[in-house]
């Protein structure tokens, strides 16, 4: 079996267990990506290759994948898909639908040797075998949606994924990866709805990849007014899924941010901070990312284009060119010295200065965008502060930012205090407004609300620690409990 080349970052080995009778483990760090990189890459669709090729020029390199959408009668390789594989590696989508019929799963799940539905799976084993080392391969892409519920359930989805990654092996085809694509909603649902991911999971064994299509839409969809998210936020419950599932790869298939229309940099930013999050450790287990560069059919208000402003076009090829997405980092000016930022609180008041270095300013609380006072400013207050409020100013000059932590003086104390007795805990807090949410070590215990200032944990581990997250219209803030002296 071709070794995987994008192994989780950090991993020294990764032994992939596959079909017991067709596939063996093998050593996949031989393969991996010495620099620990993320590939990047992006969707593409129409005349993919021309697309591509555009995509490229704008961010000046050539992308590591490709995302292709396939049929299950669709021709492959077709003269786009030749030219994109060729240097590239390829994730591919196939969809059992064929001339605008849905092939059930328990159909695919029980097809024999020598019935249409077999052939029709060894078929694409064979057109795909040539460039096995290239292809990462899923079957039938988020299928929790209700667009597949004529396909049929988890049990059959799960039946059929089984059996058509089964044929693969039988038929000579070993691809870099089996991803299991779901949406990235999948993993926020209760263990109650229908489309919680882990119903669906076909298994350790006939998975390699565990994958989420993100998307943070806004308000871009009719009727539906979604707040404003960060990367960080949207794939935490996937990151935690991947936490038990230590040797799989993660990877973000679909990834794609809204324009905010009050704030034309809002999306540039939001690219900017998922560039810095990936930097951290605790995301060591992604290795590859796809841009989702195309339009939703059914959702053509929102644009998800990596071009959609020059905010996010700037933001998308300073991602591009960093080495940590396998760019060379020849695009990276030396940033200006860091003058640094004060403030000063008085109530509900802050006011911040900061010494003018240049460039486009914007105010940033909580880890979320606040203002843009723009270029030349050197203040600004913010007249509804909640109580315990990070600031930062982020200047933009030639397309890249430097970010300034802002001092605080007159900032109240806002902590949380945890009392252990028996087997439970009580958290209490001061109430600064927004949204909270209790988390026990750093996974979601529960979402006590707005205004509220005590939670108890009536199952509470030994050693467990506390920290209340308050969500506010720009960004959370996170407070760490301090366990109460007996």
């Amino acid at each position: 079996m071709t070794p995987n080349r994008f192994a989780p970052r950090g991993a020294a080995l990764l032994v992939l267990t596959l079909l017991c009778s067709t596939f063996v483990g093998v050593d996949a760090a031989s393969g991996a990506e010495e620099d620990g990189s993320i590939a990047y890459g992006a969707s593409v669709r129409g005349s993919q290759f021309s697309l591509l090729q555009q995509l490229e020029t704008d961010l000046d390199r050539e992308l590591d994948v490709v995302r292709v959408f396939k049929l299950w009668n669709d021709d492959f390789p077709t003269a786009d898909d030749s030219a994109i594989l060729d240097g590239r590696d390829m994730l591919l989508s196939i969809r059992p639908k064929q001339n605008g019929n849905v092939v059930p799963w328990a159909d695919i799940a029980a097809a024999q040797p020598g019935e249409t539905l077999y052939e029709d799976m060894v078929s694409w084993a064979q057109s795909m075998e040539p460039y096995e080392d290239q292809i990462h391969l899923t079957f039938q892409h988020e299928p929790e949606t209700t667009a597949n519920l004529a396909s049929g359930g988890a049990a059959d989805f799960i039946a059929a994924w089984r059996r058509f990654m089964e044929v693969m092996a039988v038929a000579g085809f070993e691809p870099v990866n089996r991803v299991w694509i779901m949406t990235d909603y999948s993993f926020h649902v209760p263990e109650w709805d229908r489309r919680h991911a882990q119903d669906w999971y076909p298994g350790d064994n006939w998975v390699d990849a565990i994958a989420g299509d993100a998307y943070n839409w806004y308000q871009c969809r009719d009727g539906i007014n979604t707040p404003w998210m960060s990367l960080a936020e949207i794939i935490e419950p996937m990151r935690q899924f991947g936490q038990d599932h230590p040797d799989k790869e993660l990877m973000l298939t679909e990834v794609a941010s809204a324009e905010d229309p009050a704030d034309p940099s809002r999306k540039g930013e939001w690219v900017n901070d998922a560039q810095i999050m990936f930097a951290d450790p605790i995301y060591d287990q992604f290795t590859t990312i796809a841009s989702f560069n195309v339009v939703h059919s059914w959702t053509a208000d929102c644009v998800w284009y990596i071009d959609s402003s020059p905010a996010s076009l700037a933001a998308f090829q300073q991602l591009a060119d960093d080495p940590l997405f396998g760019g060379d980092g020849a695009g990276d000016p030396d940033p200006d010295p860091d003058p640094g930022c004060q403030g000063v609180r008085e109530g509900n008041q802050v006011s911040l200065s900061w010494t003018d270095n240049g460039g486009e300013h914007v105010v940033r609380r909580n880890n979320g965008w606040l203002a843009t006072p723009g270029a030349n400013a050197s203040s600004y207050v913010d007249t509804g502060a909640p109580q315990g409020a990070s600031y930062t100013i982020r200047t933009w000059a030639d397309g890249v930012f430097v970010d300034r932590a802002c001092e605080l003086e007159n900032q109240p104390q806002d902590g949380c205090e945890v009392v252990v007795a028996g087997g439970s805990a009580s958290l209490t807090w001061p109430d600064d407004g927004g949204f909270h949410v209790v988390r026990r070590n750093d996974r979601w215990l529960g979402s006590p609300g707005f205004a509220t200032t005590s939670f108890v944990d009536t199952a509470a581990p030994g050693g467990a620690t506390y920290s209340i997250r308050t969500w506010a219209a720009n960004g959370f803030s996170d407070r760490e409990c301090v366990v109460a002296a007996n």
